[in-house]
């Protein structure tokens, strides 16, 4: 029997046994086996470009893009996330690609984001999701995500020339006057008694009132001339000492001056366009001094005079009154008529 146990030994050692051999010692079987292994060899590498055509694809992150070219691959990141346009043509994000992809929700100027100076884009979860095309610009907001397209209702002093325009007529508040400056809104007056709409080329003014307690020296009687004198008709117009001198329409401060007759201011009419200016004023009482300044109608000059030194008395007048003088004849500048008042 002993080759069969001969036998048995070498076939254990070609395919490897478990256990023991029938009637042998299993201490003595164990520190018999012999172990044997094969290294499996490992996979051949794949690279992400393998078997793909040329082209750019965002990577499975959705943070980076891979170039592949010739089979080899180079990868980009895209700090602001990768657009999937399809196989091979994929993208970095950009405002160049999508003018929406890092802003918030809300409404933007194209030129604000990247996009067309001449639409306002809509954006909606870092996409855009409509245009609207804006004819006469587009108006950038104070804060994000509130932009217009231009119009009278989201600046009224767009579209005009600078100067100064009651609201209703440039598409604003009508109780306001707008100062328009570069196509923008400058300031705003607030008119309690109205916007007074000038002729053209005068600038609009808030309306001011008449005060019924002031006299309407226009309806007073003259005194002396009118009569030419350098340039001005010279009209003495009567009024007791002290008189509250009130502009008749809103006027602009163009000058003033102390002279030998008194303090002297001069005015240009908003509503007439006429150049005016008042002697024999009190120079201690001057209420309007800010030149370049439009002063609504009713407001108070200054006080009448003429019966004092500093008023001109005795070389320039002989007694208490109001001069005016204009450059065009008096009654074409103030012609007669009772103003409404307050």
């Amino acid at each position: 029997m002993r080759g069969s146990c001969f036998l048995a030994l070498s076939l254990c050692v070609l395919v490897g046994c478990s256990g023991t051999l029938e009637g042998g010692d299993p201490e003595a079987s164990d520190a018999g086996d012999v172990e044997t292994s094969v290294d499996a060899a490992p996979p051949p590498a794949v690279t992400a470009c393998e078997g793909k055509p040329d082209g750019d694809d965002c990577a499975s992150d959705g943070k980076s893009l891979v170039h592949c070219k010739g089979g080899v691959a180079t990868t980009e990141i895209c700090t602001g996330g990768c657009a999937e346009l399809g196989v091979g043509t994929d993208k970095c994000l950009s405002n160049a690609l999508e003018p929406c992809f890092d802003d918030a929700d809300g409404d933007y100027c194209g030129a604000a984001i990247g996009g067309d100076a001449g639409k306002l884009y809509h954006c909606k979860d870092k996409k855009t999701a409509s245009t609207d095309a804006c004819p006469s610009g587009c108006w950038d907001s104070p804060g994000p995500g509130g932009d217009k397209c231009l119009s009278d209702a989201v600046e009224p002093c767009f579209n005009d020339a600078d100067g100064a325009y009651c609201g209703d007529s440039i598409g604003g508040d009508a109780n306001k006057v707008y100062h328009c400056k570069g196509k923008k809104t400058e300031s705003t007056e607030t008119c309690t008694d109205g916007c007074q709409h000038n002729p053209p080329g005068v600038a609009d003014t808030c309306a001011g009132a008449l005060s019924c307690g002031n006299v309407q020296w226009w309806n007073s009687s003259i005194n002396y001339g009118p009569y030419m004198s350098s340039g001005w008709w010279d009209t003495d117009i009567y009024a007791l000492t002290g008189t509250k001198i009130q502009l008749r329409h809103a006027s602009r401060l163009d000058k003033h001056g102390v002279y030998g007759w008194g303090w002297m201011p001069e005015f240009t009419d908003q509503v007439t366009g006429r150049r005016f200016r008042y002697l024999h004023l009190r120079p201690s009482d001057q209420y309007t001094t800010t030149v370049g300044k439009v002063y609504p109608a009713g407001t108070v000059v200054g006080l009448s005079g003429g019966d004092t030194a500093d008023t001109g008395k005795p070389t320039y007048s002989t007694g208490a009154h109001l001069c005016v003088q204009t450059l065009d004849a008096y009654r074409d500048v103030f012609p007669a008529g009772k103003d409404p008042c307050k």
